[in-house]
């Protein structure tokens, strides 16, 4: 369960950031989006990220070390963008 100031607060933003001119805003000011432990975002997060990244995201998790599902996080955004993207990993 996702405490509720959070989720206001994440619902409020996604709202704000759904307007055109609010999200171009805020989304010019960062060339690039990093998230590390990617495997941990929820789905107002996942969202909040999509609509800042334009297509400029950098994601580091690993999808077996999830460990907030009890607060709404789910691996499979990382899981979905890994498989999306078909990263090869080359070791030497």
């Amino acid at each position: 369960v996702v405490p509720f100031r959070q989720r206001l607060c994440c619902r409020v933003a996604g709202e704000l950031l759904e307007k055109e001119e609010v999200r171009r805003s805020v989304a010019e000011r960062y060339r690039y989006v990093f998230v590390d432990e990617y495997q941990d975002v929820n789905e107002i997060q996942e969202e909040l990220i999509k609509l800042l990244s334009n297509n400029n995201l950098f994601a580091v998790g690993d999808a077996k070390q999830s460990i907030y599902g009890f607060r709404g996080c789910n691996p499979r955004f990382f899981t979905e963008k890994y498989y999306k993207y078909n990263f090869k990993v080359e070791y030497d």
